[in-house]
């Protein structure tokens, strides 16, 4: 009983250092689409949320991240005031934009996140294929996925328009 008692004490303080959350202090979270056959890149750079990875434990694992839908910007004033009316975002009624973990797997090169994507009233599931980096005092996490924003109501079909976005994401993560 002694024995197990000190393995306890031995592998508590490893179990627990894997699991421990990190704080966001770097962030960025940029996309691209096609609009009148030019490349239109953008961010949003408000991004706030509890991150809690291991590789080694899944199950334990968590993310869960608020995008502030008020801080998209593609360096064109005009075109980001017309992006948060209620045809877009509407920033108003739908002021974050919500990332939340269901599970995660391995990838080829790296990891896959299960999410559940909230954006202007509308959650769908997706998946981000990322990467997690340990680069000793810091972690970097970078993923990208696809999406098509019509299934969130942002916008309408369009000829000029392409329907799907490209989205990168950058988190440099440290311990609380």
């Amino acid at each position: 009983m002694r024995h197990i008692i000190f393995l306890l004490f031995l592998y508590l303080p490893l179990l627990s250092f894997s699991q421990i959350d990190k704080v966001i202090f770097d962030s960025e979270v940029n996309f691209e689409i096609k609009n009148a056959g030019l490349l239109v890149k953008g961010n949003f750079g408000e991004l706030k949320g509890f991150i809690r990875f291991d590789p080694n434990n899944f199950k334990g694992s968590k993310i869960r991240v608020f995008v502030k839908a008020t801080s998209i910007s593609t360096a064109i004033e005009a075109r980001d005031k017309h992006l948060k009316k209620k045809e877009y975002f509407d920033i108003e009624s739908f002021p974050e934009i919500v990332l939340e973990s269901k599970f995660f797997g391995s990838s080829e090169k790296g990891y896959k996140g299960y999410f559940l994507l909230t954006m202007k009233g509308v959650s769908k599931d997706i998946v981000i294929p990322f990467t997690y980096i340990d680069k000793g005092d810091f972690v970097e996490m970078n993923g990208e996925f696809n999406l098509n924003r019509l299934d969130f109501g942002i916008g309408e079909k369009s000829f000029i328009m392409a329907d799907n976005v490209k989205v990168i994401i950058k988190l440099k993560l440290k311990e609380k």
